[in-house]
C-alpha cells in the first residue's frame, strides 16, 4: 500500500510548490492506493483530457519564451 504523508511546509519551497502539495493532499485525503501506479492513475484520471493537452504545450512555450530573451509573447 502506497504511504501517503502529508507534505511538510518548508521555505525552501516556493509559494506554487506548497499549494501544489497541499492541492495533491487534499486530493488523496481518505483514499488508499496500492501501488504508485494507481496514485498516477487516480491523478490523471482527474483532471480532463484538456488540462493535460494545455500542460503537455508548456516546453514548447517556455521554449518561445527562452528563445525571445524573455520578450513579451
Amino acid at each position: 500500500m502506497a504511504d501517503c504523508r502529508p507534505a511538510p511546509c518548508s521555505l525552501d519551497l516556493a509559494p506554487s510548490d506548497n499549494w501544489l502539495f497541499n492541492h495533491l493532499q487534499r486530493f488523496m485525503d481518505g483514499k488508499q492506493f496500492e501501488t504508485e501506479d494507481d496514485v498516477r492513475n487516480a491523478l490523471f484520471k482527474s483532471q480532463p483530457p484538456s488540462f493535460w493537452e494545455e500542460i503537455d504545450k508548456l516546453p514548447k512555450r517556455w521554449h518561445r519564451v527562452v528563445d525571445g530573451d524573455g520578450a513579451y509573447l
